[in-house]
């Protein structure tokens, strides 16, 4: 046996940042005798109603794919770390996932992609950074998660939106990245995070500031890049961007060097509250294709183009 699925199809449309509910029917656990599948190379339980894995799972030693997302699991077992052959490993909208992942994590010496959108997992073990083959890293909706350990320079791509994050590794080293989602849309003024150094709140509680530094331009394959920053200082911009999005900002005049972005392709300003948006600077992206301003609810001028 190389797959064993185990599904069902109501939830064809699940989207990354947005889950559906778990299954009201489905398996709820899994027997310990699956351990005996040695030869198991794909596992799916998506949109089930597992509680839990069984602990025989390390003995799955060629298990190369594990999709155990839209499930109610609460933990997941240290023997996971077993998995060898582990290259794909996905948990999103198990809404019971809490505490923190195990430190066994780090032995995955295969694993390439891990997805943990909608879990409320509060921490990742500092042995993430041994993880040499990540390449990406999805956790959108961890809104438990304070801390987020040092990273792996071999992510390609990272997608982070938690509301309550305390601390963020550097990440001007990772020249492999080209894909950066940092954001968090559903309250924009929580301090997120920062890509050389962390910047302490710089105004009052209540409206905290966004500071990202000279690091980011050093991520010179970074080709896309998401940010919610409604007020960013001193923000430099890597310029081999083809993709920028950005959420909540309500003036171009905050991004220093954006005339270096001689690749940027399409822009676009998602979601701003300001009446008025300044697009100062525009005139020097030479490949600007597409500009979309999009989910403005209040905009009602666009001016200094």
């Amino acid at each position: 046996m190389n797959s064993m699925l185990l599904t069902s199809d109501c939830a064809k449309n699940c989207n990354e940042s947005e889950g559906p509910g778990a299954a009201s029917a489905g398996v709820t656990e899994l027997p310990e005798s699956i351990g005996k599948l040695r030869n198991l190379k794909g596992l799916y339980t998506r949109n089930n109603r597992l509680r839990r894995l069984p602990e025989t799972f390390g003995k799955l030693g060629n298990l190369a794919r594990l999709n155990v997302s839209l499930n109610r699991l609460r933990r997941l077992p240290a023997t996971i770390g077993a998995l060898e052959q582990l290259e794909v490993f996905d948990a999103r909208w198990n809404s019971d996932l809490d505490g923190e992942i195990p430190g066994e994590f780090g032995m995955l010496q295969s694993l390439k992609s891990l997805k943990l959108t909608g879990t409320r997992i509060c921490a990742l073990p500092t042995s993430f950074v041994q993880l040499s083959r990540l390449e990406l890293l999805v956790m959108l909706s961890c809104d438990e998660v304070q801390e987020v350990p040092e990273l792996t320079a071999s992510l390609s791509k990272l997608r982070i939106s938690p509301s309550s994050l305390k601390s963020f590794p550097d990440l001007s080293s990772m020249t492999n990245m080209v894909d950066l989602t940092l954001s968090n849309r559903r309250n924009p003024t929580i301090l997120t995070g920062k890509i050389s150094e962390w910047i302490h709140h710089r105004q009052q509680k209540s409206s905290p500031m966004l500071s990202l530094s000279t690091g980011m331009g050093r991520l010179s394959g970074l080709g896309h890049l998401q940010l919610s920053c409604p007020s960013p200082s001193h923000a430099v911009l890597p310029s081999g961007l083809g993709s920028l999005s950005l959420y909540h900002s309500t003036s171009l005049s905050h991004w220093e060097r954006l005339s270096n972005l001689d690749c940027l392709s399409t822009l676009q300003l998602r979601e701003s509250g300001a009446t008025e948006i300044k697009l100062d600077g525009m005139e020097s992206l030479k490949n600007l294709a597409y500009l979309v301003v999009c989910g403005c609810e209040f905009l009602e001028r666009i001016h200094d183009i």
